[in-house]
């Protein structure tokens, strides 16, 4: 096949290579520019970066310690009995420094929101993941909203009622529910800045979660089973 030339007539022959050179870099800039890309989450793999791919994993290993476990109490051997539980204190180990690892990376991992509820209670500044937990059979995260208070409250306690979101529109199973931090006994002032805290447990099924949204207590009632 017969290589494509640029003519560039009555002009010498270094300044013609230049400009060969030249138009080869902004074809390949323009192309890169349509195909070329990085990962969500600093290559974790989504929005919450590694954090599901963790949960994943712990629970798959969790599932071959237990059966260790459960094989050996049918047997009565008692020592690998003790091996498999202490391979399953292991695995909640390793697994929640990797987990730490990674939301200290980004000194908590924010979620986008939506607040459809209580809008005239308190207004949501800011949603994250603060810290997560693995046990034999499950996985939890910690999460906190920092919220304005938009009206007085005296008992000082209100509620957040989160549904995850995924990419698809479609709602997660579960529900996480923030509290206020702040005693019972401190009220809550209008236009100060407060805490909520709460927990989701099943962050191996948040893989493709797009948002977060904070629904209305009877939203939440209605579908708490869910």
């Amino acid at each position: 096949m017969k290589r494509a030339s640029v003519s560039l007539p009555g002009t010498p022959l270094a300044v013609r290579h230049l400009a060969v050179v030249a138009l080869a870099v902004i074809l390949t800039s323009a192309v890169c520019l349509v195909g070329c890309g990085s990962e969500s989450g600093g290559g974790g793999g989504g929005l919450l970066g590694k954090l599901p791919s963790i949960a994943k994993k712990t629970m798959q290993q969790m599932e071959g310690a237990q059966k260790a476990m459960e094989k050996a109490e049918q047997k009565m051997d008692v020592n690998a009995y003790g091996k498999a539980e202490e391979k399953v204190k292991e695995i909640e180990k390793k697994a929640e420094a990797e987990a730490k690892s990674a939301i200290e990376a980004t000194k908590g991992i924010e979620i986008p929101f939506e607040q459809e509820a209580d809008k005239d209670k308190f207004l949501i500044k800011n949603i994250k993941v603060t810290g997560a937990n693995f046990w034999d059979d499950g996985s939890r995260m910690d999460i906190e909203a920092t919220f304005e208070a938009v009206a007085d409250n005296k008992r000082g306690t209100l509620f957040a009622y989160l549904r995850f979101i995924d990419k698809d529109g479609k709602e997660i199973e579960g529900w996480a529910i923030l509290m206020t931090m702040a005693s019972r006994n401190k009220p809550i002032k209008s236009g100060e800045t407060y805490t909520m805290k709460g927990s989701y447990d099943g962050i191996e099924r948040l893989a493709n979660v797009g948002k977060v949204v904070a629904k209305t207590r009877e939203e939440w009632d209605s579908k708490k089973s869910e």
